[in-house]
């Protein structure tokens, strides 16, 4: 079992593995949790050269914007991190390093879903936090808000995400990160690139089947079954919240699930 997992040598490596990580990313890092600093700056300076006095952006520019570091991070990441596992010199390094597989396996799945993008979002709702505090006029900070509040306007109170809308978020940087973390290791050159590539190549191919599968029994379906249907529809509006969770929680744990497997078969085939 020692030679599978041995705790002791595990903490050894995944102190070495954040280091590595910190070296690599960690300005980066720094960068894009600072972003609403710069957003705001930005703002601040174009109202002026545009003779609107100093304004900064409200709460709607503000989530709006919060998607641009967060997508940038959950692509780009993976493959500054782990990218050069790729290569065979980095690669063979990485090999000989006195640790198992699964305690490789398992650091780079902590860092990669949870210390990463947690210090990412602590960074981030700190510094939109910190000029809520410091500028009178700059509004909520982002990490006051409660998605299930706004789900109650919008839905009528029907549906309510656990952990205020912070486990959705988790959950869309989990999915994003691991499938781009596979592209990493898959591919030499490009990784990104062409992980997008196939995504999109697998987008076209499941509309294509869907379409091709789905439209031919959806009528027949729709008259045969048109009583339960309903039914079933007016179940799911009185536990709406229910299933939507349960959704979530089973994409996430099938599609997670998937590519973390996926991710393990190729770091045991690695080999330079």
């Amino acid at each position: 079992m020692e030679n599978v997992f041995d705790f002791s040598r595990f903490w050894k490596y995944f102190r070495y593995d954040l280091r590595q990580a910190y070296s690599r990313y960690g300005v980066n890092l720094l960068m894009l949790g600072l972003m609403p600093v710069f957003f705001c700056v930005v703002w601040s300076i174009i109202s002026l050269l545009l003779n609107q006095g100093w304004t900064t952006p409200d709460i709607g520019f503000r989530i709006g914007f919060f998607w641009v570091p967060f997508i940038a991070l959950c692509i780009f990441f993976p493959s500054k991190l782990y990218g050069h596992l790729t290569d065979r010199r980095p690669g063979s390094e990485w090999l000989l390093i006195p640790a198992s597989r699964l305690e490789k396996f398992l650091s780079m799945m902590l860092i990669s879903l949870f210390v990463i993008p947690v210090a990412f979002l602590l960074l981030y709702v700190c510094a939109d936090g910190l000029l809520s505090l410091v500028i009178p006029d700059y509004g909520t900070a982002l990490v006051s808000l409660n998605l299930n509040q706004i789900l109650a306007e919008k839905a009528e109170g029907i549906i309510r995400l656990t952990g205020g809308g912070f486990w959705l978020l988790w959950m869309m940087a989990a999915e994003y990160i691991l499938v781009f973390l596979l592209g990493a290791l898959c591919f030499r050159k490009a990784k990104v690139g062409y992980t997008i590539l196939v995504l999109m190549g697998l987008g076209f191919v499941t509309s294509i089947l869907g379409t091709l599968l789905g439209l031919p029994m959806l009528g027949p379906a729709m008259d045969m079954y048109e009583e339960k249907v309903e039914a079933m529809a007016l179940q799911f509006v009185e536990h709406a919240d229910f299933y939507v969770n349960l959704f979530l929680s089973l994409r996430l744990l099938i599609l997670g699930g998937g590519l973390s497997l996926a991710i393990w078969f190729r770091l045991k085939a690695l080999k330079h």
